[in-house]
């Protein structure tokens, strides 16, 4: 009788052994497959990727357009946040002095406009890159205002833009599917400056966007080995922009 007993329980915790290892397994091949440093997206990760990355700079271009309503001018809207740092952990996006104290103006305030700033989760961009400055640049992830003149929005004044980089070249496909109709991964420039209010008309040299894109306010780009100083990885040198307020 004992021994039937301990045969029935060697065979029930061989079978809790045989589940926790294939447990561990399916856990490592996910976190394989969807860390950020490489790896292969699905189909339908690369189209949540996609959707979650133009869905954001959607909420935030909002929010834009309620702090306009209110009353606020473009030099005076403050993108300043703790969540987006640089490498270093300084602020990605500094106070904009021009903004009025009650953070009327504030895009992520709950006196402002109430957008909860989010990081890109890893897996949709780079989570590596040698920087030779890393205060200068940004952690990936990030999705901060910057001023930038696009050829195919109004004049060649600046614009200000919501900027995104390091984006993986199969989600940057996905979204310029999704917004042009076409897959492109086109190649461009990355000028531009961090958005403080004041400097909208700093002198910036104009970006270059293929023509395929004319006319959209969103789309995604291939920037060259280095961004902003950092060497990015092969596949994860997409830029991605949303055009806040042409000019």
């Amino acid at each position: 009788m004992n021994q039937q007993i301990n045969t029935q329980n060697g065979n029930v915790l061989f079978i809790i052994l045989i589940a926790v290892i294939l447990f561990a397994a399916l856990s490592f091949a996910i976190s394989q497959s969807t860390r950020g440093g490489g790896g292969n997206m699905s189909k339908e990760d690369i189209e949540l990727a996609a959707s979650e990355i133009l869905q954001h700079a959607s909420t935030t271009r909002q929010g834009f357009e309620r702090l306009r309503a209110r009353g606020c001018s473009i030099n005076q809207i403050n993108f300043a946040n703790n969540t987006y740092v640089s490498i270093d952990g300084s602020l990605s996006a500094q106070v904009n002095t021009l903004s009025p104290p009650d953070g009327s103006c504030d895009m992520y305030s709950a006196n402002g406009a109430g957008v909860i700033p989010r990081i890109l989760k890893s897996g949709y961009h780079s989570d590596t890159a040698s920087c030779a400055a890393p205060a200068a640049n940004f952690s990936p992830g990030v999705m901060i205002a910057r001023v930038q003149p696009t050829p195919m929005q109004g004049t060649s004044s600046n614009d200000l833009v919501l900027f995104s980089p390091g984006i993986r070249e199969d989600v940057c496909r996905r979204i310029n599917e999704k917004v042009a109709g076409n897959p492109i991964y086109p190649p461009g420039v990355t000028p531009g400056q961090n958005y403080l209010g004041y400097n909208l008309n700093a002198a910036v040299p104009i970006s270059t966007v293929d023509p395929a894109l004319q006319g959209f306010s969103e789309w995604c780009y291939e920037h060259s080995t280095a961004i902003n100083g950092c060497s990015v990885t092969a596949g994860y040198r997409g830029i991605f922009v949303m055009v806040l307020h042409p000019r």
